[in-house]
């Protein structure tokens, strides 16, 4: 019996980089508290060494609290959400193309008006017919492309957008949290098998 299937390289290639940023992910999530730990470690022997104030030692100790529990943490959040978002638009961008290309289609990508995820889908969604900005997982990446837009052009504060607001409330934070980055992965999992 021979199975009739489609091997589709740009969802294996997007599922690979997906995989990827959940390695990364993973290696920041054990890397910082070890990193964390061992600036501690130092600190403690160079107070003790140099016979320091208890007071001088706790100041030291809350600028590296501060360092690895919010800035590292904060960054390595920022890294893995504009890494994420990249990944999917530049994916889905590189779908639109191999349908086209498959379909024989006149139409190009960049025939399209707007830009980015944004061309890629109003593509498919015109060449291929599927209602891609109406799935579920469409919400999901305009959240992270909202949370991508935060981090990038403000530095990851809030903005005065009611509807901006909606839609990191829906994330879970400014910040985003790693169950989310987790969603957003399976999400978009989802997202490229239905289109391909």
């Amino acid at each position: 019996m021979i199975h009739n299937f489609s091997f589709n390289s740009v969802v294996v290639e997007t599922f690979a980089r997906l995989d990827g940023v959940l390695a990364l992910m993973d290696t920041l999530d054990d890397g910082i508290p070890a990193v964390e730990e061992k600036e501690h470690s130092y600190l403690e022997r160079l107070a003790k060494e140099g016979d320091w104030e208890y007071e001088d030692y706790v100041a030291e100790r809350d600028v590296l609290n501060q360092k690895f529990r919010i800035w590292a943490e904060t960054f390595a959040a920022y890294s893995a959400t504009i890494l994420l978002y990249s990944i999917v638009e530049t994916q889905l961008d590189a779908l639109a193309k191999y349908v086209g290309e498959d379909r024989h289609s006149n139409l190009r990508v960049g025939d399209m008006a707007g830009k980015g995820a944004d061309r890629a889908a109003s593509y498919l969604e015109r060449v291929q017919s599927i209602p891609v900005m109406t799935l579920a997982e469409w919400d999901r990446l305009k959240d992270l492309q909202t949370l991508r837009n935060v981090i990038v052009h403000r530095g990851g504060k809030l903005g005065n957008s009611l509807d901006e607001q909606n839609r990191l409330t829906a994330c879970g934070r400014s910040r985003i949290a790693r169950n989310t980055s987790l969603q957003v992965i399976d999400s978009n999992r989802r997202y490229f098998s239905i289109l391909a």
